[in-house]
């Protein structure tokens, strides 16, 4: 009787174990657990940073001294500089300039041309080239650059025949001279030649 309980024991024991394995090869699995997609985590936004502005360099002006100064030519200043500096560069007045016919506190501008008059002669016209100039005293004994023939400017000294032709040409295809130191851009004519004559002259 014993030993036939142990049979049944051991029987329902291997069933058990049979019925497991059947469950595990042929029965469909449930699925514990779905594939979950990867995260990916997007890069931080990238913040765009202005680049500090490089410091601009400050406007160089070119200007032009002559006349009553010690060292005539071609001067560079910063921006904002003015025209006691631009005669302070030159050497400063000669003992024959006029000092007071500029505006030494006036700005200097890029392409000025600043022309020492000397004391008591006819300062130059102011045009729109030559800041800083006083406007110039009526004098019937000047002569007129604009309307002079070849040989009525041929009475200025330093100025010949040809030079006093290429005056009335030059005159002829650019215009009427806005200042006497127009003639600066007359071929020949350079600074040292218009003050042998800069105080006989006028445009008017």
């Amino acid at each position: 009787m014993q030993s036939r309980k142990i049979i049944i024991s051991v029987a329902g024991a291997a069933l058990f174990l049979l019925a497991g394995v059947f469950a595990m090869f042929f029965l469909p699995q449930e699925r514990t657990s779905e594939k979950q997609p990867a995260k990916t985590s997007a890069p931080p936004a990238l913040q765009l940073q202005a680049e500090p502005e490089k410091p601009s360099a400050p406007e160089m002006l070119y200007v032009y001294v002559t006349g009553e100064v010690k060292k005539q030519g071609v001067y560079k200043f910063p921006a904002g500089s003015r025209i006691y500096q631009a005669i302070d560069a030159a050497g400063g007045f000669t003992r024959k300039a006029d000092s007071a016919a500029l505006n030494l506190a006036e700005f200097l501008a890029d392409k000025m041309h600043i022309h020492v008059e000397t004391l008591g002669s006819v300062p130059a016209q102011r045009g729109g080239r030559v800041p800083g100039m006083q406007e110039p005293r009526q004098n019937s004994g000047l002569i007129n650059i604009n309307t002079a023939s070849a040989q009525e400017l041929q009475a200025l000294k330093g100025i010949g025949p040809a030079l006093s032709k290429r005056i009335v040409e030059y005159r002829q295809k650019h215009g009427a001279f806005s200042s006497p130191e127009d003639l600066i851009n007359v071929k020949g004519i350079g600074a040292a030649t218009l003050s042998k004559f800069r105080s006989q002259i006028t445009v008017r």
